[in-house]
């Protein structure tokens, strides 16, 4: 009877062994369980942002002429904000569709009460002069952590196509991100 008895006791120590190893029950383990889709929309309703700049500057393309058969020595840059002038030395680009740089500086912030996610993406919006969408950007973010406050400040720059007088740029951080298009953002692409 006693052979019998011991590789039962045996089998049962190493399920208690095992289960007491569980990563679940292991307080020094800090891997957290992926969240799901639900956890990181709600989780985004924890981010703001703010811009604190926002030009556009003219591409130099090479051979590019004026109305008056000069060569361009030089760019425009101007704010998106109405009313700013253009920077000395500027010549005023020919009206209609053209590629330009969009700077912009942003301040991203994470205002939750539990950890932040390991990224956040903001929406970027083009925009023509009666609000008709023309493009949108999606522009991934990382290294938002509440031990710095929780702020980051960063640096977009991006080549928009079609721009014309008149349009807009905004940036956003969408309250909610519809099933179909979560593939395009990066804090979705790890939830279970």
């Amino acid at each position: 009877m006693m052979k019998i008895l011991l590789p039962s006791l045996t089998a049962l120590s190493l399920v208690v062994l095992v289960t007491a190893c569980s990563p679940a029950d292991n307080p020094g383990d800090t891997t957290q369980a992926p969240l799901t889709a639900e956890q990181i929309l709600e989780a985004r309703l924890n981010y703001s942002l703010e811009t604190l700049d926002l030009s556009i500057e003219e591409r130099q393309v090479a051979g590019q002429t004026t109305a008056s058969g000069e060569a361009r020595a030089t760019s425009m840059v101007a704010s998106a904000a109405e009313g700013d002038d253009l920077e000395e030395g500027a010549e005023e680009i020919s009206e209609g569709p053209r590629t330009v740089n969009v700077l912009i500086d942003l301040i991203v912030m994470f205002e939750g009460d539990g950890p932040p996610l390991p990224g956040i993406t903001v929406e970027l919006r083009h925009a023509d002069s009666s609000d008709q969408e023309k493009a949108r950007y999606l522009h991934w973010v990382e290294g938002l952590s509440p031990e710095e406050g929780g702020t980051v400040q960063v640096p977009i720059q991006l080549e928009a196509n079609n721009y014309e007088d008149g349009d807009a740029f905004s940036m956003e951080i969408a309250e909610f991100v519809a099933a179909e298009r979560r593939g395009e953002y990066r804090e979705f692409m790890a939830a279970n």
